[in-house]
């Protein structure tokens, strides 16, 4: 199923846009595209208290796709519920496939593994001294490094958002083995108990980390921090504030093309974006759709060939609600180009996922 996104604003430059169904019926979607042009697609089926996930490649940006490979060991075993807790994945060295997930146990816990030789490996429990963990995130870089990460915290420690730290465990060998898991930064930031997390390892060198903080249980400011040195050490600052005395359950995005990198995020119902300052992790000047009569969550991004910028949202979704997708394209200076009306029903706890292929269209998988 494919359909053309019509803009309510438009200009002649405007790039394509092209939106298709995730295979199956599937809900959250993942979407990357490698050096060869091979789409990778993680997406999730099932009940969403404990459910599958499953991979696909496909060879024609989305026209078709390879069969299925179910990611987890254990059937029904992948929490969806809340949107924010979807399953993550990452290409690393020579396009090798990591994803992570959440597994509704009690407690839960993250779980990861890899796809090689078009085989999924057993998967592993990433936290080992944990308690109250929330929000998977991975990601993976051309050198060989794969970090794993999601917020909590330690095992026996007082249960207060404010108190809770973004953690990760780091693998040198490609995620044959990992290092034990520690807190990702010093500063006592806190962690928004609902929100989901993204890790994003650049193509230019630097792991960033964008989460949103509970300082007090009400300062709940988006934050950026990018490591230089493979996650030894990490330098930040907010980059948008909100003050809101309850989880929003948001959840944000990272996404680059050769020249510049671009986050986007959630605040007060609306969505944002913009390029990343990579020299002081922050984004200078954030930009965003017009504001509409219904709550927006879920960004998603893409960038494609000439600097254009995608951002595709979950508009009036809420708990139990799925909302409608709608996207919006942007020069690389923020400038809007076009914004699409409705353009399809999203099915409950799910969104959009972006890619840029290399004419220069973007293509939403939903």
């Amino acid at each position: 199923m494919a359909a053309v996104g019509l803009g309510t604003a438009s200009s002649p430059s405007a790039p394509t846009v092209v939106v298709r169904r995730v295979p199956d019926g599937g809900i959250q979607p993942r979407a990357l595209l490698d050096g060869r042009g091979i789409l990778h697609l993680l997406y999730f089926r099932g009940d969403p208290a404990g459910g599958d996930l499953y991979y696909v490649t496909s060879r024609d940006l989305g026209r078709t796709f390879s069969a299925p490979l179910r990611v987890n060991s254990t059937p029904a075993s992948v929490l969806a519920t809340g949107t924010m807790r979807a399953g993550q994945m990452a290409l690393g060295r020579n396009g090798l496939v990591h994803v992570a997930w959440m597994v509704p146990t009690k407690p839960a816990v993250v779980r990861y593994t890899r796809a090689v030789d078009g085989s999924i490996e057993a998967e592993r429990t990433m936290p080992t001294k944990m308690g109250d963990i929330d929000a998977p995130a991975v990601a993976a870089d051309a050198d060989g490094f794969v970090y794993v990460g999601w917020h909590g915290h330690a095992a026996g420690a007082p249960g207060k958002e404010d108190t809770r730290a973004v953690w990760m465990r780091t693998s040198h060998d490609d995620g044959r083995t990992f290092a034990p898991e520690q807190p990702v930064w010093s500063r006592p930031t806190g962690a928004c108990g609902c929100c989901g997390l993204e890790f994003y390892a650049s193509q230019a060198g630097g792991l960033f980390v964008l989460y949103r903080a509970a300082i007090e249980s009400m300062h709940r400011d988006m934050y950026l921090i990018e490591s230089t040195d493979h996650g030894r050490h990490f330098n930040g600052a907010a980059v948008q504030r909100w003050d809101v005395n309850a989880c929003p359950m948001s959840s944000m995005s990272l996404a680059e093309n050769a020249a510049a990198l671009f986050a986007a995020w959630e605040t007060e119902g609306q969505v944002f974006a913009g390029a990343v300052d990579r020299a002081r992790a922050t984004v200078p000047a954030p930009f965003s759709p017009p504001k509409g009569p219904r709550p927006r969550k879920h960004p998603r991004l893409a960038v494609n060939r000439d600097g254009d910028v995608l951002m595709t949202w979950a508009d009036g979704a809420g708990w139990g609600k799925g909302g409608e997708l709608r996207y919006a394209v942007f020069g690389r200076a923020g400038q809007p180009i076009v914004e699409s009306s409705d353009v399809a029903p999203l099915p409950v706890w799910s969104f959009g996922a972006a890619f840029a292929a290399p004419d220069g269209r973007f293509i939403i998988v939903y």
